[in-house]
């Protein structure tokens, strides 16, 4: 040690013995005189300049000395606040427990002896920048060592597995390179470890995932965290107890399969979005109060009964999950002040029991999906007092009875308030519907939030989510619903997907129908409907999809291009229903008035502007050009000038040509009269010669003939 340093103070630390068991007075206490003998040896050396070790001495007990702890029951030195080389008479102290030995500046190597002290649990060695190598092999040797300490110390070299019981590991600010060690996985206590300033490269080693018991305190605090589909799981995230001031949670696709803890919920309930969706997270809501302005908690594990609500809640989304129980205790719950509740899912759950008559209670809602639970008995009044619902679905429950969503008994009439329904009577949906969230200090889009709902419409299910919002539908399929459709329905102008079947509805449909000029699926089927089918549903310009089977209709299908396109199916099932694209044929009784005239009349009109454009535009076109040419003599003689050139050019051209065409055809015809003269003189020439050859040989013929008649004759 230099001498111009003052002594710095060391701990050593948590001795325990375990062989005396009765409790001594400190001012009684007598140190270990093996103990206190190497202590006086190890004075002699050091160097000591500011005398801070006067206390030193063989009459005084060693447990009173200066920088010296003792065990207040065994009288065994527990505690060495001391700075000078390392001693390796340290290896004999073998109940220490503690050992502080950072910015000493040791030199030299680490004793061996060091290894000897088989009940150490703390080592700190930091700033040792000036030993000799090789000194960890010691330190390694300590088999109930938990926490090491070794920040500044130049080291360069990865650590060894071997201290398999750490809890605590600390290398900062040293000279490690290359990739983390695979050979960390395997110390599995270990609750911290610090790696900070050093210059490591490469990928995290997969073996750092095995550090389960890893404990992390995040210096930083979040307003916004947004962390979906980030590998989180799969427990849940604890650190997130320590953000103090977040607002915007998102961990949803996350990968966490774990039970939602209490503290969370105490912790939540100063957060205005929670997005927890698409997990597997399980927990009991039932004792919880919600306070977040929007909670998706969709596609995940949740059980028990459904959580209470403050009114500040907007959106709420609970849907797949295994939320049970009866739902109108949470229907009719009462709140300190009007709900705000605008979106509330809780499909696909099983929920049961009916719905209470408390709709009253939620004025503001524009979305509600109750679909695929335990639902039963009939629709509540009060559901009529949404004025402001633009989506409602109840398929795939128990539902039975008259629609009440737009009767009210009043003096024994039953009036009529589905118009009440003022979002489903507008026309097309615009960007101005979106829902905006006034309780965020920063607007929230609907589009954020992503309902999911399943309609049935034009005859399969589909699922609507991010254009969610611009939809407009009503489905009350596959529920026990009776009565006749009210007649309301039909002024729903900006309605675009109405399904009724799979009920027991009855009476006719209402000529209204017509109006609803943006729907563009009707299904109807399976009820008990009968009468004609209106005239006016032809008017449905956008309706693409029309299913009427399995009804009472009778009459003639109505004539438009969208109905006679059907599928003859959609009309099957109608046994009185006759006309294309039915292949049943309708009297003469059942045809109905012509309305031809009325439509060549409409034509009639497109037909006269088109000639009476056409027209107008020859008039114009040849009036322009001829007119200038009239009162214009330099340009009726420069065109015709033009007119006399063109006239030249095209005669020269096709003169050449046909001078071309004559030579080429003269040139062939000529070679081919040459060709055919040869031939024939070559043929005739031949024929010739043919000819004499013959004659000669009859002539040769004869005068041997006559030869043998003269022989003959002179025999």
């Amino acid at each position: 040690m230099r001498n111009s340093r003052p002594i710095i103070l060391f701990p050593l630390l948590c001795f325990l013995s375990s062989t005396i068991s009765i409790l001594c007075d400190p001012n009684t206490l007598v140190c270990n005189e093996k103990e206190k003998h190497a202590l006086l040896r190890f004075k002699k050396a050091l160097s000591d300049p500011g005398n801070r070790l006067s206390s030193w001495s063989v009459n005084q007990d060693c447990c009173r000395w200066e920088a010296v702890r003792c065990n207040n029951v065994t009288g065994r030195v527990v505690e060495l606040h001391l700075g000078s080389p390392i001693p390796s008479f340290l290896g004999s102290m073998g109940s220490l427990r503690y050992l502080d030995l950072s910015f000493a500046e040791f030199r030299g190597l680490v004793p061996h002896q060091l290894g000897n002290l088989s009940t150490l649990r703390h080592l700190d060695l930091g700033s040792f920048d000036e030993l000799e190598v090789h000194w960890l092999e010691s330190v390694s040797m300590l088999p109930s060592l938990s926490e090491l300490h070794l920040s500044e110390c130049e080291l360069d070299s990865n650590m060894t597995s071997s201290l398999g019981s750490l809890v605590s590991l600390s290398l900062p600010d040293n000279q490690f390179k290359g990739q983390i060690s695979e050979s960390l996985g395997q110390l599995k206590y270990l609750e911290y470890l610090s790696l900070s300033v050093n210059s490591f490269h490469g990928h995290i080693p997969t073996s750092i995932g095995n550090l389960s018991s890893l404990s992390w305190t995040p210096p930083f605090q979040l307003e916004y965290l947004e962390a979906d589909s980030c590998k989180m799981g799969p427990k849940f995230p604890a650190w997130l107890q320590t953000q103090k001031s977040l607002f915007y949670l998102d961990v949803s696709r996350s990968g966490i399969v774990d039970t939602a803890p209490n503290w969370f919920w105490k912790f939540a309930s100063y957060i205005q979005q929670i997005h927890l969706s698409n997990n597997q997270i399980s927990g009991d809501l039932s004792q919880v109060v919600l306070n977040n302005t929007i909670i998706d908690l969709s596609s995940n594990c949740f059980s028990g009964r459904l959580p209470r609500l403050s009114p500040n809640v907007v959106v709420l989304n609970f849907a797949n999950n295994s939320f049970s129980g009866q739902i109108s205790p949470f229907m009719c719950q009462k709140m300190n002040g009007r709900s705000k509740l605008e979106v509330l899912d809780i499909s696909i759950n099983a929920l049961s029991g009916e719905l209470s008559d408390c709709w009253m209670h939620w004025p503001s809602l524009t979305h509600v999906s109750l679909g695929s639970n335990n639902l039963s008995g009939k629709i509540p009044n009060s559901m009529g007092s949404l004025v402001g619902l633009k989506a409602l679905s109840l398929h795939n429950n128990s539902f039975y009875g008259d629609i009440p969503l737009i009767t009210r008994e009043l003096q024994g009439e039953i009036p009529k308030c589905l118009n009440n329904f003022s979002a489903m009577a507008a026309g097309p949906i615009r960007s101005q519907y979106d829902i905006w969230y006034d309780a965020l200090e920063a607007d929230y889009d609907y589009e954020s939030y992503m309902e999911s709902v399943v309609l049935d419409i034009k005859g399969r299910e589909s699922e609507y989510k991010e254009i969610l919002k611009y939809v407009r539908a009503i489905d009350l399929s596959s529920n026990n619903l009776s009565g006749s459709i009210p007649v309301e329905i039909f002024s729903f102008s900006g309605l675009q997907f109405l399904n009724l079947s799979c009920n027991h509805l009855r009476g006719m449909i209402s000529a209204k129908i017509g109006g609803m000029e943006y729907l563009e699926s009707l299904d109807l089927s399976r009820n008990g409907l009968s009468g004609e089918i209106p005239q006016s549903i032809a008017n449905l310009t956008f309706l693409s999809y029309l299913n009427v089977s399995y009804n009472n209709f009778s009459g003639r299908i109505p004539s438009s291009t969208q109905l006679q396109s059907l599928d003859p199916l959609s009309f099957f099932g109608n046994a009185e229903l006759c006309g294309a694209p039915l292949t049943k044929n309708c009297t003469k009784d059942e045809e109905p008035q012509d309305t031809n005239t009325d439509e060549e009349s409409g034509e009639h009109p497109e037909i006269a502007w088109f000639y009476i454009g056409m027209g107008t535009g020859f008039v114009v076109g040849f009036w322009g050009v001829c007119g200038a040419l009239f009162f214009k003599r330099a340009w009726r003689h420069a065109y015709f000038r033009v007119l006399d050139d063109m006239k030249d050019r095209v005669y020269v051209v096709i003169a050449l040509r046909l001078k071309w065409l004559q030579n080429n055809l003269r040139r062939y015809f000529l070679d081919d009269m040459n060709f055919v003269f040869d031939r024939f003189t070559m043929f005739k020439g031949c024929s010739e010669r043919e000819k004499c050859s013959d004659a000669s040989k009859m002539k040769e013929e004869e005068k041997i003939e006559e030869e043998k008649e003269h022989i003959t004759s002179s025999r």
